[in-house]
Parts: C-alpha cells; structure tokens; sequence
C-alpha cells in the first residue's frame, strides 16, 4: 500500500505532526490539534534511509556524494538534489542528517 504522508513541525513546541494517507485513513491537517502552516509540510519520498528512517522533502541527505536536500522536481516528477541523484538508485547509501527549517544554512 502507497503512503501518501506529508510531515509538519509545529513551530511552537518543534514536534513534527503527520497528516495525509496513512495505513488506509486519511488525515487531515485542520482537524488536527497541532495544526501547523501546510507550506511548510514536507512529502514523504516513499523511501527509509540505511538506518530505518522516513525521507522527506526538505531533508538533508549525507551519502558518500557529499550532503544533499531533497526536492521535487517538476521536469520529471520525481525526487531529486542539485547533483541529479534520484533517490530511490541509492538508499542504501542514505543517512538523514536534518532538514532545511532545523539546519538553516543549508536552504
């Protein structure tokens, strides 16, 4: 089954939320408790990193490539980074190290 799940951090208290197509229900944002600004949502890519963890639009990838941020990319409606790795060839490689709203200098 395809997850469609998008991940929000609260700007208040930092703890990320998840709305979207979750195990079979959806989720939506504004019935939520913790609702936080959907422009600041991230998708997830539909894949884990080496260590287990969900990759996410937005994050900071570090590979033996060099560190990364995940993007969407229209042309090819796929996930991708500046250098043209499309991420679902390498995630073996992978290893979430942050994200672009927690790690500033990267954005």
């Amino acid at each position: 089954m395809i997850e469609i799940k998008f991940r929000q951090r609260n700007l208040n208290n930092n703890q990320h939320y998840y709305w979207g197509y979750i195990g079979g229900i959806w989720y939506n944002p504004i019935y939520m408790e913790h609702y936080v600004n959907p422009e600041m949502s991230n998708q997830f890519i539909g894949i884990k990193d080496k260590n287990g963890r969900e990759i996410y639009e937005g994050d900071i990838i570090d590979s033996r490539y060099g560190r990364h941020i995940v993007e969407w990319d229209e042309s090819t409606a796929g996930f991708w980074d500046a250098e043209g790795m499309f991420y679902p060839n390498n995630r073996r490689l992978l290893l979430v190290i942050g994200n672009i709203y927690e790690n500033k200098e990267f954005k």
